[in-house]
């Protein structure tokens, strides 16, 4: 009697490992979810979960279904070691803060554009030490990556060593000059 029920549970268990073919990890949507949320609490990058689910989840990720199972990272590329962008935040901050270069936090997040302006609170980034990032698949543009530059950015510094703090409401955008990530009033 009891053989019976270890087996059924332990297919379970293997079925669930293998739903998605070459994923590391899943989840299983539940209501109200949405990408940056469940990046954020399943320690994924936002990139990454996009990627990982291309064929799937739309660029805007209105198309999540309760009840619909997603991978959350690729075997040999599941970057868990992650940090949801907060106001003021940047490239270089974020890397020294994580232990990590620049380089390497951009290549783990290659939907950030060369200046790092288009970062946006809420977004979860890939803080690994060790390269893990998944190529895009051909033809495909990360969301986040096609952004101009400052669209959602707050205290992006420019390469004048001045900050520019950007607000972005509704249609309107002011922009403040602003020095060592402090507004000027």
């Amino acid at each position: 009697m009891l053989a019976p029920v270890v087996a059924l549970v332990l297919a379970g268990f293997v079925a669930a490992e293998s739903t998605i073919p070459g994923c590391a990890r899943e989840y299983t949507v539940q209501e109200g979810d949405y990408c940056d949320k469940i990046s954020a609490a399943h320690n994924v990058s936002s990139y990454q979960l996009a990627v990982s689910n291309y064929q799937t989840i739309n660029d805007g990720c209105t198309n999540l279904v309760p009840g619909q199972v997603i991978c959350l990272g690729l075997t040999g590329a599941d970057c868990a070691e992650t940090y949801s962008v907060q106001s003021g935040d940047y490239c270089d901050l974020i890397a020294s803060n994580h232990g990590v270069n620049s380089t390497l936090l951009m290549a783990n997040n290659p939907q950030i554009d060369d200046n790092c302006w288009n970062l946006y609170v809420g977004e979860v980034l890939c803080t690994s030490k060790d390269l893990l990032v998944t190529p895009p698949p051909a033809g495909w543009t990360p969301p986040g990556s096609n952004l101009d530059d400052g669209d959602f950015a707050d205290n992006v510094p420019d390469n004048s060593g001045s900050t520019t703090t950007t607000t972005t409401a509704a249609a309107t955008t002011t922009t403040k000059a602003a020095s060592s990530n402090t507004d000027k009033t």
